[in-house]
């Protein structure tokens, strides 16, 4: 009886967690990864007054220097999310001015 009870458990656990990790995208910065160690970027922006955009690719680290201040990101978006506003990755305090991040699907995760 004890080993049933825990079979249940373990997958109705599976199966919250299944669900909650199919959720989808939200928009959020954490659709488009994380914040990482400045040492960890691979290539890095200097985003100046007039910069409206750049362009990432999907798994790539990347640093920006914004108004004197650095921040790092990986990025590991969702298949779907394309673009997010640079404020949204930046730490709290960080201006980014209307910047659009956009991301491209990288060939190594999804082919030509």
């Amino acid at each position: 009886m004890l080993n049933l009870n825990r079979a249940s458990l373990l997958i109705a656990s599976a199966a919250i967690a299944f669900g909650a990790s199919a959720a989808g995208p939200t928009g959020a910065a954490g659709d488009f990864g994380a914040p990482v160690a400045n040492s960890a970027a691979a290539r890095a922006f200097t985003v100046k007054p007039a910069t409206k955009y750049v362009n990432v690719t999907d798994g790539e680290t990347v640093r920006f220097a914004v108004d004197g201040k650095e921040f790092s990101w990986h990025f590991s978006a969702w298949p779907g999310a394309q673009q997010i506003a640079l404020d949204k990755l930046a730490p709290t305090g960080t201006v980014a001015g209307g910047v659009t991040v956009h991301v491209a699907r990288n060939p190594l995760y999804y082919g030509n």
